[in-house]
Protein backbone atom coordinates (compact mmCIF):
# COMPACT_ATOMS: atom_id res chain seq x y z
CA UNK A 1 0.00 0.00 0.00
CA UNK A 2 1.42 3.35 -1.02
CA UNK A 3 0.55 6.41 0.98
CA UNK A 4 1.31 9.49 -1.08
CA UNK A 5 0.04 12.86 0.03
CA UNK A 6 -0.69 15.02 -3.00
CA UNK A 7 0.64 18.24 -1.54
CA UNK A 8 3.88 19.59 -2.96
CA UNK A 9 6.66 21.49 -1.15
CA UNK A 10 5.37 21.92 2.42
CA UNK A 11 7.33 23.61 5.18
CA UNK A 12 10.35 21.80 6.60
CA UNK A 13 9.96 20.41 10.11
CA UNK A 14 10.40 23.32 12.56
CA UNK A 15 10.84 22.65 16.26
CA UNK A 16 10.00 26.12 17.53
CA UNK A 17 6.32 27.04 17.39
CA UNK A 18 6.96 30.66 18.39
CA UNK A 19 9.13 31.88 15.54
CA UNK A 20 8.35 35.60 15.19
CA UNK A 21 7.88 37.65 12.04
CA UNK A 22 8.26 34.80 9.62
CA UNK A 23 6.52 36.98 7.06
CA UNK A 24 6.16 35.90 3.48
CA UNK A 25 9.43 34.05 2.96
CA UNK A 26 8.56 30.88 4.87
CA UNK A 27 5.98 29.20 7.06
CA UNK A 28 5.87 29.44 10.85
CA UNK A 29 5.95 25.66 11.27
CA UNK A 30 2.76 25.58 13.35
CA UNK A 31 1.92 22.21 14.96
CA UNK A 32 -1.64 21.73 16.23
CA UNK A 33 -3.22 19.89 19.13
CA UNK A 34 -6.83 19.33 20.29
CA UNK A 35 -9.64 20.41 20.01
CA UNK A 36 -9.00 20.04 16.29
CA UNK A 37 -11.32 21.64 13.73
CA UNK A 38 -11.25 20.93 10.01
CA UNK A 39 -12.74 23.26 7.43
CA UNK A 40 -13.14 23.64 3.69
CA UNK A 41 -14.67 26.36 1.55
CA UNK A 42 -17.81 26.35 -0.56
CA UNK A 43 -18.22 27.87 -4.02
CA UNK A 44 -17.58 31.59 -3.85
CA UNK A 45 -15.33 31.28 -0.82
CA UNK A 46 -11.56 30.95 -0.57
CA UNK A 47 -8.97 33.70 -0.27
CA UNK A 48 -8.71 37.23 -1.65
CA UNK A 49 -5.83 39.70 -1.29
CA UNK A 50 -6.50 43.27 -2.43
CA UNK A 51 -3.05 44.79 -1.99
CA UNK A 52 -3.37 45.50 1.73
CA UNK A 53 -5.73 42.93 3.24
CA UNK A 54 -5.96 39.14 2.97
CA UNK A 55 -9.41 37.67 3.67
CA UNK A 56 -9.89 33.90 3.95
CA UNK A 57 -13.42 32.52 4.19
CA UNK A 58 -14.38 28.89 4.69
CA UNK A 59 -16.84 26.56 6.43
CA UNK A 60 -16.01 24.50 9.54
CA UNK A 61 -17.06 20.91 8.83
CA UNK A 62 -16.32 18.94 11.99
CA UNK A 63 -14.45 19.14 15.25
CA UNK A 64 -12.58 16.47 17.23
CA UNK A 65 -12.54 17.47 20.89
CA UNK A 66 -9.81 15.11 22.12
CA UNK A 67 -7.42 12.62 20.56
CA UNK A 68 -9.09 9.35 19.63
CA UNK A 69 -12.69 10.60 19.90
CA UNK A 70 -15.26 10.67 17.11
CA UNK A 71 -15.40 13.93 15.11
CA UNK A 72 -18.63 15.89 15.52
CA UNK A 73 -20.24 17.84 12.69
CA UNK A 74 -20.37 21.63 12.80
CA UNK A 75 -23.74 22.99 11.64
CA UNK A 76 -24.33 26.39 10.00
CA UNK A 77 -20.78 27.56 10.56
CA UNK A 78 -18.48 30.19 9.10
CA UNK A 79 -14.75 30.76 9.39
CA UNK A 80 -13.19 34.13 8.63
CA UNK A 81 -9.58 35.25 8.81
CA UNK A 82 -8.70 38.86 8.00
CA UNK A 83 -5.01 39.77 7.97
CA UNK A 84 -3.64 43.19 7.09
CA UNK A 85 -0.50 42.59 5.03
CA UNK A 86 1.20 45.23 2.89
CA UNK A 87 2.49 44.76 -0.66
CA UNK A 88 5.91 43.72 0.67
CA UNK A 89 4.38 40.94 2.77
CA UNK A 90 4.69 42.73 6.12
CA UNK A 91 1.96 41.83 8.61
CA UNK A 92 0.48 44.53 10.85
CA UNK A 93 -2.73 43.20 12.45
CA UNK A 94 -5.72 40.97 11.94
CA UNK A 95 -8.64 39.05 13.42
CA UNK A 96 -10.29 35.64 13.12
CA UNK A 97 -13.71 34.22 13.97
CA UNK A 98 -15.30 30.75 13.87
CA UNK A 99 -19.04 30.29 14.31
CA UNK A 100 -21.52 27.42 14.21
CA UNK A 101 -23.15 24.76 16.34
CA UNK A 102 -21.21 21.68 17.46
CA UNK A 103 -20.84 19.44 20.51
CA UNK A 104 -23.33 21.51 22.51
CA UNK A 105 -21.67 24.82 21.71
CA UNK A 106 -23.21 27.49 19.51
CA UNK A 107 -22.75 31.03 18.21
CA UNK A 108 -19.21 32.36 18.02
CA UNK A 109 -17.16 29.29 18.89
CA UNK A 110 -13.83 31.10 19.01
CA UNK A 111 -12.46 34.47 17.97
CA UNK A 112 -9.45 36.65 18.55
CA UNK A 113 -6.42 38.31 17.01
CA UNK A 114 -3.77 37.24 14.53
CA UNK A 115 -0.22 37.23 15.92
CA UNK A 116 1.83 36.27 12.86
CA UNK A 117 1.68 34.46 9.55
CA UNK A 118 3.86 32.64 7.05
CA UNK A 119 3.28 31.67 3.43
CA UNK A 120 4.92 29.30 0.99
CA UNK A 121 4.34 29.18 -2.76
CA UNK A 122 3.86 25.54 -3.69
CA UNK A 123 3.64 25.80 -7.42
CA UNK A 124 1.17 26.53 -10.19
CA UNK A 125 -2.08 25.62 -8.44
CA UNK A 126 -1.69 25.51 -4.65
CA UNK A 127 -0.05 27.50 -1.88
CA UNK A 128 0.16 27.07 1.87
CA UNK A 129 -0.23 29.62 4.65
CA UNK A 130 -0.18 29.27 8.44
CA UNK A 131 -1.13 31.60 11.27
CA UNK A 132 -0.44 31.98 14.96
CA UNK A 133 -3.53 33.35 16.68
CA UNK A 134 -4.57 34.59 20.11
CA UNK A 135 -8.01 33.33 21.19
CA UNK A 136 -9.78 35.98 23.29
CA UNK A 137 -13.45 34.91 23.33
CA UNK A 138 -16.03 32.37 22.17
CA UNK A 139 -18.23 29.66 23.62
CA UNK A 140 -15.49 27.04 23.13
CA UNK A 141 -12.68 29.08 24.64
CA UNK A 142 -12.80 27.10 27.88
CA UNK A 143 -11.88 23.92 25.99
CA UNK A 144 -8.47 25.29 25.09
CA UNK A 145 -5.64 24.92 27.59
CA UNK A 146 -3.74 27.77 25.97
CA UNK A 147 -4.93 31.02 24.42
CA UNK A 148 -2.45 30.61 21.55
CA UNK A 149 -3.99 28.73 18.66
CA UNK A 150 -3.07 28.24 15.05
CA UNK A 151 -4.25 27.16 11.64
CA UNK A 152 -2.66 25.62 8.56
CA UNK A 153 -4.47 26.53 5.33
CA UNK A 154 -4.10 25.04 1.87
CA UNK A 155 -5.04 27.60 -0.81
CA UNK A 156 -6.24 25.66 -3.84
CA UNK A 157 -6.24 27.37 -7.20
CA UNK A 158 -4.12 30.16 -5.78
CA UNK A 159 -2.77 32.88 -8.07
CA UNK A 160 -0.25 34.09 -5.50
CA UNK A 161 3.12 34.65 -7.14
CA UNK A 162 5.95 34.77 -4.63
CA UNK A 163 8.15 36.95 -6.82
CA UNK A 164 10.77 37.12 -4.12
CA UNK A 165 7.93 36.66 -1.63
CA UNK A 166 6.66 40.19 -2.01
CA UNK A 167 2.87 40.20 -2.24
CA UNK A 168 2.81 42.76 -5.04
CA UNK A 169 -0.52 42.88 -6.86
CA UNK A 170 -3.88 41.42 -5.85
CA UNK A 171 -4.36 37.66 -5.91
CA UNK A 172 -6.79 35.02 -4.74
CA UNK A 173 -7.56 31.32 -4.25
CA UNK A 174 -10.74 29.51 -5.24
CA UNK A 175 -10.73 27.25 -2.21
CA UNK A 176 -9.35 27.39 1.32
CA UNK A 177 -9.22 24.26 3.45
CA UNK A 178 -7.25 23.29 6.51
CA UNK A 179 -7.05 22.53 10.19
CA UNK A 180 -7.46 24.76 13.22
CA UNK A 181 -6.45 24.03 16.82
CA UNK A 182 -4.41 25.04 19.85
CA UNK A 183 -0.64 25.23 19.73
CA UNK A 184 0.12 22.88 22.63
CA UNK A 185 2.61 23.58 25.36
CA UNK A 186 5.36 21.00 25.08
CA UNK A 187 5.47 19.00 28.30
CA UNK A 188 8.73 17.09 28.86
CA UNK A 189 8.24 13.34 28.80
CA UNK A 190 10.09 10.62 30.63
CA UNK A 191 11.98 9.58 27.50
CA UNK A 192 11.76 8.73 23.84
CA UNK A 193 9.53 5.99 22.44
CA UNK A 194 9.64 3.64 19.49
CA UNK A 195 7.40 3.25 16.44
CA UNK A 196 5.40 0.56 18.23
CA UNK A 197 4.74 2.77 21.24
CA UNK A 198 3.37 5.69 19.20
CA UNK A 199 1.30 3.32 17.06
CA UNK A 200 -0.45 1.99 20.16
CA UNK A 201 -0.68 5.20 22.24
CA UNK A 202 -2.65 7.54 19.99
CA UNK A 203 -3.99 9.58 22.90
CA UNK A 204 -0.46 10.68 23.83
CA UNK A 205 0.36 12.22 20.46
CA UNK A 206 1.39 15.87 20.96
CA UNK A 207 0.21 16.91 17.48
CA UNK A 208 -2.43 16.10 14.87
CA UNK A 209 -0.19 16.38 11.80
CA UNK A 210 3.44 16.06 10.73
CA UNK A 211 5.53 16.87 7.67
CA UNK A 212 7.50 13.99 6.16
CA UNK A 213 9.90 15.03 3.44
CA UNK A 214 8.01 17.94 1.93
CA UNK A 215 4.47 16.55 2.36
CA UNK A 216 1.99 17.19 5.15
CA UNK A 217 0.23 14.16 6.68
CA UNK A 218 -2.75 14.14 9.04
CA UNK A 219 -2.78 12.01 12.17
CA UNK A 220 -5.07 9.44 10.54
CA UNK A 221 -2.65 9.11 7.62
CA UNK A 222 0.33 8.84 9.96
CA UNK A 223 -1.29 6.08 12.01
CA UNK A 224 -2.15 4.23 8.81
CA UNK A 225 1.43 4.61 7.65
CA UNK A 226 2.76 3.13 10.91
CA UNK A 227 0.74 -0.04 10.23
CA UNK A 228 1.62 -0.25 6.51
CA UNK A 229 3.93 -3.15 5.55
CA UNK A 230 7.22 -1.85 4.20
CA UNK A 231 7.53 -4.52 1.49
CA UNK A 232 11.00 -3.29 0.61
CA UNK A 233 10.02 0.36 0.13
CA UNK A 234 12.79 2.28 1.87
CA UNK A 235 10.77 5.51 1.94
CA UNK A 236 8.11 3.88 4.13
CA UNK A 237 10.77 2.49 6.46
CA UNK A 238 12.34 5.94 6.75
CA UNK A 239 8.97 7.62 7.28
CA UNK A 240 8.09 5.33 10.20
CA UNK A 241 11.28 6.22 12.08
CA UNK A 242 10.79 9.91 11.26
CA UNK A 243 7.26 9.86 12.69
CA UNK A 244 8.50 8.42 15.99
CA UNK A 245 11.46 10.82 16.15
CA UNK A 246 9.36 13.90 15.46
CA UNK A 247 6.74 12.86 18.01
CA UNK A 248 9.52 12.30 20.55
CA UNK A 249 10.89 15.77 19.90
CA UNK A 250 7.45 17.41 20.12
CA UNK A 251 6.85 15.54 23.39
CA UNK A 252 9.70 17.55 24.90
CA UNK A 253 12.68 15.21 24.67
CA UNK A 254 16.23 16.47 24.21
CA UNK A 255 16.80 16.81 20.46
CA UNK A 256 20.17 18.48 19.94
CA UNK A 257 21.68 15.16 18.92
CA UNK A 258 18.99 14.37 16.34
CA UNK A 259 17.94 17.71 14.81
CA UNK A 260 20.39 17.48 11.92
CA UNK A 261 19.52 13.81 11.39
CA UNK A 262 15.82 14.65 11.11
CA UNK A 263 16.53 17.44 8.64
CA UNK A 264 18.73 15.16 6.54
CA UNK A 265 16.12 12.38 6.63
CA UNK A 266 13.44 14.75 5.37
CA UNK A 267 15.78 15.79 2.59
CA UNK A 268 16.40 12.11 1.74
CA UNK A 269 12.66 11.55 1.37
CA UNK A 270 12.36 14.56 -0.91
CA UNK A 271 15.23 13.33 -3.08
CA UNK A 272 13.56 9.92 -3.39
CA UNK A 273 10.14 11.34 -4.39
CA UNK A 274 8.41 11.12 -1.04
CA UNK A 275 6.71 8.50 1.09
CA UNK A 276 5.50 5.49 -0.88
CA UNK A 277 7.60 6.07 -4.00
CA UNK A 278 8.73 2.43 -4.04
CA UNK A 279 12.44 3.22 -3.68
CA UNK A 280 14.34 -0.06 -3.14
CA UNK A 281 17.81 1.33 -2.46
CA UNK A 282 19.03 3.14 0.61
CA UNK A 283 22.08 4.91 -0.76
CA UNK A 284 23.19 6.97 2.24
CA UNK A 285 19.72 6.73 3.80
CA UNK A 286 20.44 3.58 5.82
CA UNK A 287 22.70 5.46 8.22
CA UNK A 288 20.06 8.13 8.80
CA UNK A 289 17.40 5.47 9.32
CA UNK A 290 19.57 3.67 11.86
CA UNK A 291 20.37 6.90 13.73
CA UNK A 292 16.65 7.71 14.02
CA UNK A 293 16.01 4.20 15.34
CA UNK A 294 18.81 4.64 17.85
CA UNK A 295 17.34 7.95 19.04
CA UNK A 296 13.87 6.46 19.38
CA UNK A 297 15.35 3.69 21.53
CA UNK A 298 16.98 6.22 23.85
CA UNK A 299 20.57 5.51 22.88
CA UNK A 300 21.62 8.96 21.69
CA UNK A 301 20.70 11.94 23.85
CA UNK A 302 17.47 10.90 25.55
CA UNK A 303 16.33 8.01 27.76
CA UNK A 304 13.82 5.49 26.41
CA UNK A 305 10.40 4.64 27.79
CA UNK A 306 8.49 1.40 27.24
Amino acid sequence: MKIIKQLLTIYSFILSITQANAGADSLLGVQLGYPNLEYTSNTGQGALYDGSKLVITSVPRFITLTAGTTPEFVISGDLNITAYIDSAGNFTSGTFSISGTAAGYTGILLSGNILDYGILELGVADDLIDFRLNATSGSMQGLFTTTEVGTIVTLEGSTFDGNGFAFGSSWGAVRAKGTFGPIPDIVPSTGTATIGYWKNHEAEWPTSSLTLGNNLFTKIELLSLLTTPTRGDKTIAMAKQLIASKLNVLAGNESSCVDDIITASDAWLQTHEGVGSGERRWGDGDLLHDDLDTYNNGQLCAPHRD
